[in-house]
């Protein structure tokens, strides 16, 4: 992924990636499920009857 500043452009590799923010709000975070919404990690969801 790159990242550009005013300064200049970088290359970061994705898994150095933990979180990408916007305006002061996370809109991904490495490890959560954005199916299960933020705070809940997939791993700590066990599997459910739908």
């Amino acid at each position: 992924m790159e990242i550009e500043s005013e300064m200049k452009t970088k290359f970061i590799p994705m898994h150095r990636i933990r979180r990408i923010a916007y305006n002061g709000e996370t809109m991904w975070e490495k490890g959560i499920d954005p199916c299960t919404g933020p705070g809940k990690r997939a791993a700590d969801i066990q599997d459910q009857d739908i």
